[in-house]
């Protein structure tokens, strides 16, 4: 979540009460308030109608670039196992694209953010090649019997 914060432009700004975020990477005609961390944000998509996939992920790079460093034990990897968020975030998708934004439920307008986000820091931040395996699975954990 606070990958989004930073999408946004709001990691560590003040007068939040009076400010609007917005992103290319939200629905255009988008506008609520998002809580994170005890605080409360209003976000909105570019009203102008500014949005998808191109216009997200250079907003996106803006954070991920220079902050991410590619781990050493990567970077020959042909193959990537990802849990937990990647695959609830694939789920809810559909795995489809951003630029169609507007068949989105309404109750995911931050979808085509945190794709784009994952997308990035995967390409951009850990520096995997297109042709990387992407392999997304759900672990289950068992609570230990008392």
């Amino acid at each position: 979540m606070a990958a989004r914060l930073a999408t946004l432009g709001a990691l560590g700004a003040e007068g939040l009460e009076w400010q609007v975020f917005k992103s290319s990477c939200l629905p255009s005609k988008f506008r609520d308030d998002w809580s994170f961390g005890g605080l409360t944000y209003q976000v909105s998509g570019d009203p102008d109608g500014h949005a998808g996939y191109k216009l997200c992920y250079q907003e996106v790079l803006k954070v991920v670039k220079g902050i991410i460093h590619q781990p050493y034990e990567l970077q020959d990897s042909n193959v990537f196992y990802a849990f937990s968020y990647y695959f609830d975030r694939a789920v809810d998708a559909g795995l489809i694209m951003c630029n169609k934004m507007t068949k989105y439920p309404p109750d995911s307008p931050f979808l085509c953010m945190d794709l784009t986000y994952i997308t990035c820091l995967l390409k951009d931040g850990f520096g995997f090649k297109d042709s990387t395996v992407l392999q997304v699975g759900q672990i289950f954990i068992t609570p230990p019997a008392i």
